[in-house]
């Protein structure tokens, strides 16, 4: 079973998250993309923990989504920031 944890927060914050993600070590995996649904997505990625960023254009709000067997260190980090988070319900995905 993987777990993965979820956020939203407003779309102007997306850049203080990347800075944030990036000074600590993350790489952009998959720079964003438009895919055949309208949303736009990145991919940052350290060691065994992935983040992503989903968007529409037409919403002003931005998922988050992070995974992998160090997840708890990238949400801890993203929860640290003095920015406006809202924690989504956590989903749990058959593999």
């Amino acid at each position: 079973m993987v777990r993965i944890r979820r956020y939203a927060c407003p779309s102007e914050l997306v850049p203080v998250l990347e800075a944030a993600l990036a000074a600590n070590g993350y790489t952009i995996e998959l720079r964003y993309q438009e895919n055949s649904k309208g949303y736009d997505a990145l991919v940052m990625r350290q060691g065994a923990a992935s983040v992503l960023f989903t968007q529409t254009a037409t919403s002003d709000q931005c998922e988050i989504d992070i995974w992998g067997e160090a997840q708890h260190t990238a949400a801890v980090l993203l929860e640290s920031l003095p920015l406006n988070l809202d924690k989504l319900p956590t989903l749990q995905v058959e593999n």
